[in-house]
């Protein structure tokens, strides 16, 4: 089993680095919504 910290599909379109940094993007847009943080004009 491999285990990512990014989406292999993703890098594969758009490159390593990117599909990084939209994971960690990802990571803390889902939890500032479980936590209902940094909620900014109705987004988080």
């Amino acid at each position: 089993m491999s285990r990512h910290s990014f989406d292999p599909k993703i890098a594969a379109r758009v490159g390593l680095n990117a599909a990084v940094i939209f994971q960690n993007i990802t990571f803390w847009i889902e939890k500032n919504q479980a936590n209902r943080g940094n909620l900014r004009d109705g987004r988080y």
